[in-house]
């Protein structure tokens, strides 16, 4: 495989930390492999394939990324034969800490159970069980809840269920839980939660932040989108009548990009028209109906954006303060509740001695993350380098 200059780079770089950033489909992976090899291979200073951790999201890619290096190794052997270092590496490669991340954290958490005094005979939960037993804690919660029958938990479940079922309460609390499990410390999770509707999160305006966030990444996908309708009118027989106003989007949606603060985004929106589509001349040029039918898809959904955006910036920032503040009784019962779900589904997992896979993760930071730093200076030494996969698929506690 010829390799890009930039691939280059990141396959011959040492020293120092790497991210690789790049289209799917461009050769992340293939780099990634061709880095570990040519370390293996070095013939000036080789490492031992079991002294790197490579992290994937698949138990199939680990195990396609052993088999193209054990062909490597192979190739090389089959040079020299004798060669002791590469007679050495092919022995090794069948146990390389190539991996999943869960992998990695539940071989972590079999050698050192005993370090947060865990039951060595702990097995991991498949996602069913897992799935029936967060539900029944979660139904006996709420029915605690129902017994309690607190003003915060009957208006929250006013404001929140729909009907006389409560399978959307439900529902809403087993994300919650999701959520809070994709954090490091989740009940500091569900703190913040709190503090972003008191009068504290209300001043540091915590809301604002996510509103801003949510619609910078809603509008740099819709920027994509926008630029490739403008590409598509562009083409052979692509539709050029519609290029003035692909264009016309195109600026629109940078101008919304360069938006900073609330007041600013909310003003352009309100202004944000898009022009009408000119018709195509009876004796114009040849327009392909499968390229305008792609450009006209792109174009509603760059729309839907907008028209989205305008919804969600609707109101002027102290009216939107007003109503976050109204919803504080509702997000601390929220809270609480899954508070409750994460203490009850934790103890029926130890009466049952079983993990599930977000334990497995908090499990292996409780062990990393020792007060001594005993354990994690010991992977830390025994590993030259740490590889991650598909790292913008992490999440927080597994970063």
């Amino acid at each position: 495989m010829e390799f890009t200059q930039e691939q280059l780079q990141a396959i011959e770089s040492r020293n120092e930390n790497l991210l690789v950033s790049a289209a799917a489909g461009s050769g992340k992976t293939a780099v990634l492999v061709e880095r570990i090899i040519r370390r293996v291979l070095d013939e000036e200073s080789p490492v031992d394939i079991d002294r790197f951790l490579v992290m994937t999201f698949t138990r199939a890619a680990a195990e396609q990324m052993k088999e193209k290096i054990l062909k490597a190794i192979e190739d090389e052997r089959s040079k020299n034969p004798t060669d002791k270092h590469l007679i050495k590496q092919a022995a090794l490669v069948h146990n390389a800490r190539i991996t999943t991340i869960h992998g990695f954290c539940l071989d972590v958490i079999r050698n050192h159970f005993q370090e947060i005094g865990l039951d060595p005979d702990f097995r991991v939960a498949d996602e069913g069980e897992c799935r029936l037993l967060k539900a029944d804690v979660i139904e006996k919660v709420i029915e605690k809840a129902y017994e309690e029958g607190s003003d915060d938990f009957i208006n929250m479940v006013e404001c929140l269920s729909a009907g006389k079922s409560d399978s959307g309460l439900e529902g809403i609390l087993d994300k919650m839980y999701e959520f809070s499990m994709s954090d490091p410390e989740p009940e500091k999770w569900l703190d913040r939660c709190v503090k972003a509707y008191t009068d504290e999160g209300k001043e540091e305006r915590v809301w604002v932040d996510v509103f801003l966030g949510q619609a910078g990444m809603l509008l740099a996908d819709a920027h994509d989108k926008a630029a490739r309708a403008q590409e598509i009118t562009r083409e052979p027989d692509g539709p050029y009548m519609y290029e003035p106003a692909a264009s016309n989007d195109l600026e629109l949606i940078e101008a919304l990009k360069e938006c900073r603060g609330y007041d600013e985004l909310r003003g352009s929106l309100a202004g944000a028209e898009f022009v009408r589509l000119k018709n195509k001349p009876k004796d114009g040029p040849y327009v392909d109906e499968d390229l305008k039918g792609k450009f006209m898809a792109l174009r509603e959904s760059v729309k839907d954006v907008v028209k989205e955006l305008k919804k969600d910036f609707s109101l002027p920032l102290e009216e939107q303060d007003r109503r976050i503040g109204a919803c504080l009784g509702v997000v601390r019962e929220l809270t609480r509740l899954t508070g409750c779900i994460i203490n009850e589904y934790s103890a029926l997992k130890r009466d049952k001695n079983i993990v599930d896979f977000a334990d497995i993760e908090h499990l292996c930071i409780r062990i990393l993350g020792a007060d001594d730093g005993i354990t994690a200076a010991e992977y830390r030494d025994y590993f030259e380098e740490i590889y991650v996969d598909e790292y913008q698929d992490s999440n927080l506690v597994q970063e």
